[in-house]
């Protein structure tokens, strides 16, 4: 059984697990004040008083300045996190390695979603099958792998590369500068790396 208040999003929540396996989200606000807790579609159960006749939720959906904001700072801290895993590499530390190769996923997952619609938020795996679809999951697959450093540097290459070119693609259309220097030179530091680990 699990209980937790939260006020994460912005209002109050409770969130629960019971013993029979029912979770759910209890979110409270007030009766004159309340479109902001939900999004989308709904049913109720009960409305006595008839409140929700007639409501809509719109979907959140973040406006153009805050995504362009959110695809620049994807940028910048994809490569940062992988000057990171490359300083892991070569210090022999796989597990921080693997920790900074889940954070440069992450943020292709999300590059990936905003190449989809560049509207939604990019909410990293949250339905994530959803919003890509297996055919473009597909191309991470390999990336899911063991703490073996020839593995771990493949998934590196191949999530630099997607970067790039979702990067640079997005950046060109939304007007967004792409971080070619930091690019750059974290690229060349991890093909020095690797070069120097396969020989």
């Amino acid at each position: 059984m699990l209980e937790e208040d939260f006020s994460g999003f912005g209002f109050d929540t409770l969130l629960f697990l019971l013993n029979d396996g029912v979770d759910g989200e209890l979110a409270f606000a007030r009766a004159s004040h309340f479109t902001h807790i939900h999004g989308g579609p709904f049913r109720f159960l009960v409305d006595k008083q008839g409140i929700l006749r007639g409501m809509e939720f719109p979907l959140y959906r973040p406006d153009a300045t805050a995504q362009r904001q959110t695809l620049r700072e994807l940028l910048v801290s994809f490569w940062r996190d992988a000057w990171h895993f490359g300083k892991a590499m070569a210090r022999g530390q796989l597990w921080s390695a693997q920790g900074g190769l889940e954070r440069m996923r992450r943020a292709v997952v999300n590059l990936m979603r905003l190449r989809a619609d560049f509207a939604a938020p990019a909410e990293g795996y949250n339905k994530v099958e959803r919003a890509l679809g297996a055919e473009q999951l597909a191309a991470l697959e390999d990336t899911v792998c063991p703490l073996q450093a020839g593995a771990m540097w493949h998934a590196a290459r191949k999530f630099s590369g997607l970067c790039r070119g979702l990067g640079t693609d997005l950046a060109r259309h939304q007007a967004v500068d792409y971080p070619s220097a930091l690019d750059g030179v974290v690229s060349d530091r991890l093909a020095r790396l690797s070069e120097r680990a396969t020989q």
